[in-house]
């Protein structure tokens, strides 16, 4: 259990651990998971739901973005076309075939990519679900469950995605 980390009603620990885990936290991340966060333990759920989906695209479209300076052809192409027209579940999909391009050309270490398809699914469904069932209640429901699962595993999914956009600048450094 001490392995977890801070639970969420702490907030400044686990705010200090996300921070601790990943240093450079882009600053619009951050400020959207401190009001994720702060909201929670507030308990108004619709507003941490819209914030840690709204943290969770901007993560999804730095990795776009990265993903771009290590990927060509078509795939770059489809990809580049996908974050334009900012349309979501074409970018995921995207996304994943870029991914599984580098996985099978085993460009993308093991190490690096481990666990990914599972991470980016949860910012998926952080931004699908939570955010939309947010922002159209009648769509949904956002309950302090199901808020509480998406900011617990926000931290290691944007660990996992900090760890591809590290290694798509590190490649695009040698190209």
């Amino acid at each position: 259990i001490s392995s977890a980390g801070p639970a969420l009603e702490d907030s400044d620990g686990f705010l200090a651990a996300l921070n601790e885990r990943i240093p450079t936290l882009d600053p619009v991340v951050r400020q959207y998971i401190v009001e994720a966060v702060v909201t929670y333990n507030s308990q108004v759920w619709f507003a941490s739901a819209v914030m840690v989906g709204a943290a969770s695209e901007k993560l999804v479209y730095m990795l776009t973005e990265s993903l771009l300076l290590v990927t060509g052809g078509d795939k770059s192409r489809s990809l580049r076309k996908a974050s334009k027209e900012r349309h979501l579940p074409t970018m995921f999909e995207q996304l994943n075939k870029v991914l599984a391009g580098h996985i099978e050309s085993k460009s993308l270490p093991y190490e690096i990519h481990e666990g990914s398809e599972p991470h980016l699914m949860s910012l998926f469904e952080s931004i699908r679900v939570q955010r939309n069932n947010a922002v159209h209640p009648s769509v949904g429901e956002v309950t302090p469950a199901t808020v509480r699962l998406t900011l617990s595993a926000f931290p290691a999914a944007c660990r996992k995605v900090y760890d591809l956009i590290e290694w798509c600048h590190a490649g695009s450094k040698t190209a």
